[in-house]
Order: C-alpha cells, then structure tokens, then sequence
C-alpha cells in the first residue's frame, strides 16, 4: 500500500511539471508572436535573406524607438543556418528589442554578423545601464526578468532554448557602460570543389571561396572525385582546349542535387544554353568576374534550390 501510494504521487508530480512544461512553452510561443505582430516578413528562407529579415527587423523597432540609434554592420552570409527562419527571426527580434528597450534617450544599438564557417555570430550591444556580474546567468531562466512587472521573462529563455537545440549558443557579458550578446547559430558547410587548369584562376577562385566559409578541393582535371560528397562544382567549360560539357550527364549521374557553376569566356558553346534553361543546379560564371560574382553564383542557387 505505502509503495502504491509513493508510485501514484510520483505519477502526480511527473504530470504535474509536464504540465507546467507545455504551459511555459505555450507562453513563449505566444510571446514571440506578439513580438513579430509588427513585422510582417516572407515566410521562405535562404541565406541571402538573413540580412533582409535583419534590416526589416531593425527597421520596425527604429519606428518604435525614435530615440535609439541602430547601428547595423551585417555581412553577406553565404552558408546556409541550420536553424529554422521563424525562430532566427525571433531571437533577433528578441535581442533588439530587450537592446533598444535598456537603453535611455540618446541611446544606441549595435548589431552586427560575422560568419567563421562554422557559426555565424548575431552580436546585440547597447550603452544602457547594463547587467549586474550576479545576474548575468540568471536572465536565461524562465520567467526571470530585470524589467517592469509586465514582462514575462521569456524572451532570453526561448532564444537560448531555440540555440541550443540546433546546436548553438548565447553568451551575453555587461561591463561599464556596455551590453553585449553574441548569438552563435550553426552553418551549414559546403563542400566545394574548383576544376580549373589556368593555376592563377584556380588560386584566386579557391581563396574567394574559402574566404566566404566554403570548404574547397582544387583539382586541374577529373580526378577521383566522390561527388555523392560535394555540394557544389565550379568546373571551367574548357579544360585544355577540350569541352567538358560532355562530363555533365555523368556528373548528374553521379549526383544530382550537385550545384554546378561552369567557368568560361563566353556562352557559346554548343549545349551549354540548353543546360541552363533545364537545369535549374546549374549557372554560367562568366570571365573575367569580380571578386563577388562566384559566391552571389553560389548563394543564388542555394536559394533556389
């Protein structure tokens, strides 16, 4: 009877904080929506769009707080963010919104993004009247808030939650006179490999590439290549006076979800047209190019695609 009894008050308990816990999360999901009623963004995501919902972010709260300054340094970010657009949305309305809601009249917010191929780091700072060493852990809880009544608590708590369960974090460090917090939200990584017999080209192009957080294999002919491995191709047309144009059946074969980016002087050669029109993995990268061409190439079709 005394062990029946322990069991069905453990059940009670275990109920009761499952309870609870669908409660919380309720809550946090209807907080975020009240924070997004004001800014209506489009419901697809690619990564030349992180910077767009950035802006358009930034853009609403500049409406709502007149009296804050929004200084805002965000890079193109190439690498696709393995967490969902609705809840990156929400941690940066979240971050800007807590960042313009500290800070006083003349006040100012600082946003920037940077991307290490690894994460790409969302980073809030404002000159309010900042965060006590003592409760820096503590603005992460559920529920807890250093604002007015009205506040719930949950915004920082959602955000940390959101980050963590695709793999991210957030830290947040408050000295005299500055407010920082750094999200760091996980990137996707590309495998590309470059195919080009002119050496200099090759450098170049691999050193874009690398620079923008794409992991890259030169190569200045097929080689053994497991393309079932690599996301993306930059293959010159012409590789030692001879058309490679006839490897693309093969090269779909082998992988057809590999983006293929042809290099070349021109748009002339005989099926090339053909290809582009249907193939909607595929893109011309014409020559010469500037410095931006490969990678817009490349974060055009990943948005497509």
């Amino acid at each position: 009877m005394i062990i029946e009894t322990i069991i069905f008050f453990e059940g009670v308990i275990v109920a009761g904080i499952a309870i609870k816990n669908l409660r919380l999360e309720r809550h946090v999901r209807q907080h975020n929506e009240n924070n997004r009623k004001a800014c209506k963004i489009a419901a697809e995501f690619a990564p030349k769009e992180i910077g767009d919902s950035i802006w358009h972010i930034v853009r609403c709260f500049e409406k709502k707080f007149p009296h804050v300054k929004f200084d805002v340094a965000v890079e193109r970010a190439v690498l696709p963010l393995m967490m969902e657009k609705k809840k990156f949305e929400d941690m940066v309305i979240n971050l800007v919104k807590n960042a313009a809601e500290a800070v006083n009249k003349d006040g100012k917010v600082v946003i920037k993004t940077q991307s290490n191929g690894d994460y790409l780091v969302f980073e809030v700072c404002d000159n309010g009247k900042g965060i006590a060493p003592s409760l820096l852990k503590k603005i992460f809880l559920p529920r807890y808030s250093g604002k007015k009544k009205q506040h719930k608590g949950l915004g920082l708590y959602s955000v940390k939650k959101d980050l963590e369960a695709c793999g991210g974090r957030i830290e947040a460090k408050s000295e005299t006179g500055i407010t920082c917090f750094q999200a760091f939200v996980p990137q996707r990584k590309i495998q590309a490999v470059v195919i080009e017999d002119e050496p200099v080209l090759k450098q170049i192009l691999t050193v874009i590439l690398k620079k923008a957080g794409v992991s890259v294999v030169s190569f200045s002919r097929f080689e053994q290549i497991d393309y079932k491995k690599v996301d993306v191709l930059y293959l010159d047309v012409m590789l030692w006076g001879k058309s490679c144009l006839k490897e693309y059946a093969d090269l779909r074969q082998k992988n057809p979800n590999l983006i293929i980016i042809f290099i070349s002087g021109s748009d002339a050669h005989d099926g090339l047209k053909d290809i582009l029109v249907r193939d909607n993995r595929a893109a011309l990268l014409l020559k010469p190019y500037h410095e931006s061409e490969p990678v817009d190439k490349l974060i055009n079709l990943l948005a497509k695609n």
